[in-house]
């Protein structure tokens, strides 16, 4: 989960501060596979301090 938190990060430090305002941004995973179910536990927000 860090790595993700790490990569994000990254990106966002790449294009931050805006030229205009920003409301949401959002971080998206996908084609991700395991055993488990997407229903088997809940899925954690991430918080960023920018």
């Amino acid at each position: 989960m860090s790595d993700v938190l790490e990569s994000a990060d990254a990106l966002l430090t790449t294009v931050y501060p805006f030229k205009l305002p920003v409301r949401l941004l959002g971080v998206t995973l996908s084609s991700l596979t395991n055993d488990r179910s997407a229903d088997d536990e809940e899925q954690p927000q991430l918080g960023f301090d920018l």
